[in-house]
């Protein structure tokens, strides 16, 4: 885990280092229902999250992942909407993918929350085998 805050260069702008973790510490098994990955995410500062995904799919099919918008930690989740070629959401094929995924939300969202669901979990469960992710201003 490392995270630095922005810092000041000596034009009094304000530069990203570094912000980047690990959401899980151990492989996350699919179910039917949307399910949380993670804690929730504190963006305040931030309006861009990179998202580096490692789904291990097995038998699971029609994979989805979305980010829900929070005014408030731990408050109702709200939808991001598909606008403007950015997603708050994506589908997976079935196959296992290494891939990174990008939501920008422009410094307006506090909080996000990622979530995973499979149309069918399918014999074998897939899983979220690993998720890191980076803030970016």
């Amino acid at each position: 885990m490392a995270i630095q805050n922005l810092q000041s260069n000596e034009l009094g702008l304000n530069v990203l280092q570094t912000n980047f973790f690990s959401l899980i510490e151990s492989p996350q098994d699919l179910t039917g229902d949307w399910a949380d990955i993670g804690d929730e995410i504190n963006l305040q500062g931030f309006g861009k999250l990179g998202v580096f995904l490692d789904l291990d799919i097995n038998d699971s099919i029609d994979v989805e992942i979305r980010a829900v918008a929070r005014f408030s930690s731990s408050g109702d989740n709200y939808t991001i909407p598909n606008v403007f070629g950015v997603s708050g959401s994506y589908s997976f094929t079935d196959a296992d993918q290494k891939i990174q995924l990008i939501f920008e939300t422009s410094g307006v969202t506090p909080y996000i929350q990622l979530q995973v669901k499979s149309g069918t979990p399918g014999a074998s469960v897939g899983n979220i085998a690993s998720i890191n992710i980076i803030k970016a201003v």
